[in-house]
């Protein structure tokens, strides 16, 4: 699953300065339009090889950690992934509601260089 979808505006509008827009879900226009940098990264990261949001209903993470996780209501956040123990078999991701609000969930990107690239 992926968040963000690339429209190429060059082919349906040859003559428009802005050749590519990126949206997220049911968010407005103005909104999208003012997100565009976060965005294009959000899409270039979500387009890379094994960076695609996992259903809870499909796999859980297979170590303690922290993970990129998406809620009931479509924020994403950083979530801890707790492994299995005695008082639950399965483990869970933390959070106020025992992890029930995690929906979907992907590894963490590479953390930056110094130099923030």
């Amino acid at each position: 699953m992926h968040l963000v979808k690339k429209i190429n505006l060059s082919k349906l509008y040859p003559d428009c300065p802005v050749k590519e827009v990126y949206m997220y879900g049911e968010t407005s226009a103005e909104a999208n339009l003012a997100m565009q940098e976060p965005l294009k990264k959000l899409y270039e990261y979500e387009n890379q090889k094994n960076t695609q949001w996992i259903s809870v209903k499909d796999r859980l993470p297979d170590k303690a950690g922290t993970y990129l996780v998406l809620g009931e209501s479509g924020g994403a956040t950083v979530a801890p992934w707790y492994e299995p123990n005695e008082y639950r078999e399965k483990g869970h991701f933390g959070g106020k509601k025992k992890g029930s609000y995690v929906k979907y969930w992907m590894p963490r990107p590479a953390t930056p260089n110094e130099k923030g690239e």
